[in-house]
């Protein structure tokens, strides 16, 4: 039996909206991505992190853009075993974003609780470390789909209509979980941050230290305000809708009138980085003016810059010895 059909009146709202954040939200993403290739100083454990939850957004978004194509061609509707294989890739890729917003979250509070050995992990084996556990979460959630997969007509084709009903609660319930444990790290990190903290030292590398990670920490914070009242708020009205006794159309029309919310998730990082953090937005203008790239021996090659940037840890050689925070000013 087919699954229940969608106004007009939706469709039309979700079509904009997937334009307006695939284009907005895909130009931010390569930027950053673009932007952390180009400038070492940017390539810290943090700052790869941030690139990769980049990459993440810019592919959801893309599948995004061509979920826009189908909705205006109107080859939207089709069989849910051709929609999920169809989009497959973005499945995967949706649970690894839920994830490293986790797991960024859980990268700050590591920095803040063992500081001097987060300095001496390896960038390449630590965040190797961190992103592993999310391949595996989204490789497991992608895996249960196809394993209890029918074939009902579905009329979008988007993650909550792509799994199996029972797969899609699951899927919905998983991404609860991690979105709250996400908010809860923010809000240890930042208690940790500003309450815990010592406020009277001398130490001029503590000061400098955790005035860094403030600012890290305020710029995180305006992040995951977006992230909770998007993803989360979206994730949480979800399983309200089939928690309750209503009609199938209703809830059917409900789970995709919430998708232009949910899309904000892919789409602010770049415009926040650019507000509140010196370094990116130095990057970011070179970028935008064609300044980003040097032609040199036949061959384009990366910025470098010796300022500190956002997410940039005191270097351990250096842990004794003055410390600029210019940068985060």
């Amino acid at each position: 039996m087919a699954d229940p059909e969608i106004s007009e009146t939706c469709m039309s709202v979700v079509k904009c909206a997937l334009i307006f954040f695939g284009i907005f939200g895909s130009y931010g993403n390569s930027n950053i991505i673009l932007a952390t290739y180009l400038h070492k100083s940017l390539r810290s454990k943090c700052g790869l992190l941030f690139a990769f939850l980049a990459f993440n957004n810019l592919i959801c978004l893309i599948f995004e853009l061509l979920s826009a194509v189908r909705l205006i061609s109107n080859t939207a509707k089709m069989p849910r075993e051709k929609c999920f294989w169809s989009i497959s890739p973005y499945l995967f890729i949706e649970n690894m974003h839920s994830y490293m917003i986790c797991c960024v979250g859980f990268d700050r509070l590591i920095a803040i609780c063992f500081p001097i050995k987060y300095m001496l992990w390896p960038t390449r084996l630590y965040v190797l470390a961190m992103v592993t556990p999310g391949v595996f979460y989204a490789s497991t959630v992608v895996t249960l789909g196809a394993t209890f997969l029918d074939n009902p007509d579905v009329p979008v084709c988007n993650p909550p209509l792509a799994y199996p009903a029972v797969i899609s609660k699951l899927w919905n319930l998983a991404t609860i979980v991690v979105c709250c444990t996400t908010v809860c790290s923010y809000v240890v990190t930042y208690i940790m941050l500003f309450k815990i903290a010592p406020r009277k030292t001398t130490d001029i590398t503590v000061l400098a230290q955790i005035k860094i990670q403030k600012i890290i920490v305020k710029t995180l914070t305006v992040n995951v305000c977006v992230y909770f009242f998007s993803a989360v708020l979206c994730a949480f009205f979800i399983f309200i809708m089939r928690s309750t006794k209503i009609s199938g159309s209703f809830i059917a029309e409900a789970e995709t009138a919430v998708i232009p919310v949910g899309l904000a998730s892919f789409s602010f990082d770049y415009y926040v980085y650019f507000w509140r953090s010196s370094e990116y937005r130095r990057a970011f203008k070179q970028q935008l003016f064609c300044g980003c790239l040097m032609w040199k021996q036949g061959r384009f090659f990366a910025l470098t810059n010796a300022t500190t940037m956002l997410v940039t840890q005191i270097e351990p050689t250096r842990i004794h010895g003055p410390i600029s925070i210019a940068a985060y000013k």
